[in-house]
């Protein structure tokens, strides 16, 4: 169960250390969106701009340290958190994006939502590993690493590869 637990820990913690970064990186532009889609004054949107990147730097450590139930658990909060804000957005139909890398071109769509399921089961998965167990080695967290960093990656950016691989809506060639 140790690489179970591993694969969790490390697959949570890439997608919010990209996440993170992101936000960090472009800290005005992740602020305008939250400034677009959260009703909150001029002065907590400049402090949740913070907070977010900073809960998710706090999880990823924390999952990847000796006792990761606490980490687990900040982590679902914080998915269960984004997932109902993306709800919300989608619900409006303002068009706005996830958020989730900062600020996106693509509006949130169920993509999103199916993304965060995932996220939330892996943090149970993890939770549930980190409760049975008396933690994991060094060796669990190198097997696991190969599989869980193209997975916490690649589902954090789902909605470009399910846009990457929906059929066009271009015409089709017609031979003659």
């Amino acid at each position: 169960m140790g690489v179970v637990t591993a694969f969790c820990a490390v697959a949570i913690a890439v997608t919010f250390a990209i996440s993170a970064v992101h936000k960090l990186k472009g800290p005005e532009l992740f602020r305008e969106q939250l400034r677009e889609t959260l009703p909150l004054p001029g002065y907590l949107i400049k402090t949740t701009g913070y907070a977010i990147p900073g809960a998710e730097v706090a999880a990823l450590a924390m999952v990847l340290s000796p006792y990761p139930l606490a980490g687990f658990a900040l982590a679902f909060v914080l998915f269960l958190s984004f997932t109902v804000y993306l709800a919300v957005i989608i619900r409006s139909g303002s068009g706005a994006s996830c958020g989730c890398v900062g600020r996106a071109a693509q509006p949130a769509s169920k993509v999103h939502l199916y993304r965060n399921a995932v996220f939330l089961l892996l943090c149970l998965a993890g939770g549930f590993g980190a409760m049975s167990e008396g933690g994991v080695s060094p060796v669990q967290y190198a097997v696991a690493a190969g599989p869980a960093v193209p997975v916490g990656a690649g589902l954090l950016y789902l909605d470009e590869l399910a846009a990457f691989f929906r059929p066009s809506a271009a015409p089709a060639l017609r031979p003659k």
